[in-house]
């Protein structure tokens, strides 16, 4: 059904709903989850690639091969089924890769030998501003694992550098920063001072969220604003209909 307003004011209610509506879609913003987003199936996959980096910083990043290690499945170096994961890995599942076993929402990361290390890669895609966090985790308890866990920005820029040399203890990572249509954001795992990538299994999670521009209301006030906009709108309708 299509109403014709001819009163300014319904003009008026009809393009300020339809910006309202408008910035609420844009209020949620889009969010992304690293564990929860993951595909054993599609690399790329969206904003996620799953790949290797030779070197912690402006290295070359190639994708991974889809493999798996005894549960866990997800991309690897050789491309096979191999009992020790054939490192470096980014592995998703429920069990024992090795002596590595991730808990309950976390990727399980292994670096390869010679400064070989898997990247989760995420793209933006779009301009805005972003909230991240996550966490690396030694899952390995043999070892331990003595890893280091880094995120960059655009493969150059280090926002995160920390040691992992302890099982079981998560270490956590929390940024908010604009981004640019085609930023990434590299999630590696390195080899730590021991100089060894055995034992080396790591959990990891990320969650990223695109924020509501500056001065936008949030998504509840501006439902709350439509159905006002909405309730004028029928108001200025039904005076209209009277005459």
């Amino acid at each position: 059904m299509i109403f014709r307003f001819r009163s300014l004011a319904g003009r008026g209610v009809v393009i300020g709903l339809t910006l309202t509506l408008g910035m609420a879609s844009a209020a949620h913003g889009a969010t992304f989850d690293a564990f929860a987003d993951f595909s054993a199936t599609l690399n790329p996959n969206g904003v996620w690639s799953y790949g290797q980096l030779t070197g912690a910083s402006g290295g070359i990043f190639s994708p991974l091969k889809a493999g798996s290690c005894g549960p866990l499945t997800g991309w690897n170096n050789t491309g096979t089924a191999d009992p020790s994961g054939s490192p470096p890995f980014i592995f998703k599942g429920t069990g024992t890769c090795g002596t590595g076993t991730p808990p309950s929402g976390q990727l399980d990361l292994h670096p390869g030998p010679s400064g070989v290390f898997p990247d989760v890669r995420w793209t933006s895609p779009s301009a805005g501003t972003v909230a991240f966090s996550g966490l690396f985790q030694g899952i390995d308890p043999v070892g331990p694992t003595t890893s280091e866990g880094i995120v960059l920005l655009n493969n150059t820029a280090f926002l995160f550098d920390q040691l992992i040399n302890t099982f079981g203890v998560p270490v956590s990572f929390s940024f908010s920063l604009p981004v640019a249509a085609g930023t990434t954001l590299d999630f590696i795992v390195g080899i730590g001072p021991d100089a060894s990538n055995a034992f080396d299994s790591t959990g990891f999670n990320a969650h990223i969220s695109f924020q509501p521009p500056v001065g936008v209301p949030d998504s509840g006030s501006l439902v709350l604003l439509g159905s006002g906009l909405l309730g004028l709108a029928g108001f200025t309708w039904r005076r209209h209909r009277r005459k």
